[in-house]
């Protein structure tokens, strides 16, 4: 592996030890519950960037090469502030999140957007160490805020998770502000709506992939909020099986993140499908050895880890370890197809796989809970992995 993977697998690593920080601070002081709000709070942050990198997100590290720098600012800005003020309106409706809330979250998504807008321009500039840091930083200073609230100043409640992603936030829109000042400064409104048009062309099918496979993996949690017996609880538990998912892919995130980069910024061919072929055999082998241990591991160890009883657990996992292999697989695919300008297969696999595990999820989970929702995740995961690997085969061969 190149020193560039070697930085982001590094990064990766730092961002899992202060997310399982946060998981265990959560867990151990406001119960399963307070980490199922908190996996609430983040889906709706999740939501409002989604939408908004309709515009400002990672069709950009595809695009910025190949256009004047500055030009991508202010219409991914003025989006950003767009979709925050949408989400008020919808979160509001949609009633998943206490009312006090959804202000916040709103501010923190349009927050979130913007230095995510920024990290891209970073990627975009091949500028590995900038991406990494900042991420990392962003990670680090949520979960040492988190701790001074919830323990030092003992601000046992959901607050203490808004405080906290405020301070973060506001550090990595900062830093990637300072990282990125002379692209920012090279920046004019005038064309905005022109750049903006632009932007949304291609980055319809990149966002709109993405916000389907974040569907795919995190409408569960709402699923089992609403449907399901003791559903915040279940919730809670579920968002911890993710993070554990998370763990398992971050060799995949990391490897991705270097093959979109290199892809994005060459038009050779061969070397695409080269890098592509050699990270997908890295994630996959990974991702069973990872799988194989979490088959493995009994519940007592994840009971030990969070020093209380975290019933359904193991379970979850279990069913989830089809997806996570097949999702392993998807992140290299989806990059590769990223970084050649063909974002509609990455929003055609999320299409499909989303209608299959939602189709599973609204029949099953109110039944069987955990269970279902890790089996609709794993077979929405599945189905994308097969879309994707038959749209390879076919491009490998007009190759």
């Amino acid at each position: 592996m190149n020193k560039s993977v070697l930085q982001f697998i590094a990064s990766r690593l730092v961002i899992i030890c202060a997310t399982l920080s946060i998981v265990l601070i959560n867990t151990h002081y406001l119960g399963v519950e307070g980490q199922g709000t908190a996996s609430l709070i983040n889906f709706g942050i999740l939501l409002i960037a989604a939408l908004s990198n309709f515009i400002g997100g990672g069709a950009l590290v595809y695009l910025i090469p190949r256009m004047s720098d500055g030009s991508t600012f202010w219409p991914s800005v003025i989006w950003a502030s767009i979709s925050a003020f949408i989400f008020y309106f919808i979160l509001n409706a949609i009633d998943f999140l206490p009312a006090s809330f959804i202000l916040h979250v709103c501010i923190l998504g349009f927050i979130q957007s913007v230095f995510g807008y920024l990290s891209q321009v970073s990627m975009a500039k091949m500028q590995a160490a900038q991406y990494n840091t900042g991420v990392s930083v962003q990670a680090v200073s949520l979960a040492i805020s988190l701790a001074i609230l919830v323990i030092g100043l003992e601000i046992r409640s959901s607050w203490s998770m808004i405080y906290a992603l405020y301070i973060s936030f506001i550090s990595a829109l900062i830093q990637f502000g300072w990282y990125n000042r002379k692209y920012i400064q090279q920046a004019q409104i005038k064309g905005s709506l022109n750049t903006g048009m632009h932007l949304f062309k291609l980055g319809k099918f990149a966002q709109g992939g993405n916000i389907l496979h974040m569907l795919n993996q995190r409408l569960n949690l709402l699923l089992l909020e609403r449907w399901a017996l003791q559903g915040l609880t279940l919730t809670g538990v579920f968002s911890i099986a993710l993070y554990g998912a998370e763990v398992i892919w971050t060799v995949s995130k990391s490897l991705s993140a270097d093959q979109y980069s290199r892809i994005s910024n060459t038009e050779d061919t061969q070397m695409h499908l080269l890098i592509t072929r050699k990270y997908l055999v890295i994630s996959m082998g990974i991702a069973c050895a990872a799988s194989a241990v979490v088959f493995c591991l009994p519940q007592e160890f994840y009971d030990f880890i969070f020093q209380r009883k975290i019933e359904g657990l193991k379970i979850t996992l279990l069913w989830l370890i089809p997806g996570l292999i097949a999702n392993a697989a998807s992140i290299i695919y989806a990059h590769y197809f990223s970084g050649t300008g063909k974002q509609r297969y990455n929003m055609m696999a999320s299409l499909l796989g989303l209608i299959a595990g939602l189709g599973f999820g609204i029949a099953f989970i109110p039944k069987w809970g955990l269970a279902a929702a890790a089996m609709s995740t794993s077979i929405a995961f599945s189905v994308q992995a097969i879309y994707f690997f038959i749209q390879y085969r076919k491009t490998k061969i007009e190759a």
